[in-house]
């Protein structure tokens, strides 16, 4: 069985000691470690899969918008294959985004296909020059 210092991820050859288990500080920093020490593993296995956080977030939005899911599953390396590992839009190589060609709230699919690596930037000038109106007309038409 691991030590509690171990599971808090303490570095190694120092070792939490409880002065008492009544103690309220002890448990609030015992607590803390923990809280801390999952919130880091939360983010490193997010930066190691994003391509799991776009499914999930697309899948919540087929949800909020009362959509039926097309999902066609892919990583983030498979995205780089398919559309170079740049902004799709303007070619710079810090893209950070995922940017669904037809918007998920007008109806588009979770594919290759559809979905495009793009800087922040990019992705805010597109929905604000063409997503709105997108998403406008396929509610008009009664897509949702």
């Amino acid at each position: 069985m691991e030590s509690l210092s171990t599971l808090c991820g303490v570095p190694q050859g120092l070792e939490i000691v409880r002065e008492s288990s009544s103690s309220a500080t002890s448990n609030t920093l015992l607590s803390e470690l923990v809280e801390d020490r999952r919130a880091r593993l939360n983010r490193e296995y997010w930066a190691r899969n994003p391509h799991r956080r776009w499914r999930h977030r697309y899948l919540q939005r087929c949800k909020k918008y009362a959509l039926v899911p097309t999902l066609v599953p892919f990583t983030k390396e498979d995205l780089v294959d398919a559309w170079g590992d740049r902004c799709f839009d303007c070619g710079d190589p810090d893209w950070d985004q995922l940017d669904h060609r037809t918007p998920v709230a007008a109806g588009g699919s979770h594919d290759l296909e559809n979905c495009r690596p793009v800087c922040a930037s990019c992705n805010r000038r597109k929905y604000r020059e063409s997503d709105r109106l997108m998403i406008a007309a396929f509610r008009k038409e009664g897509g949702s």
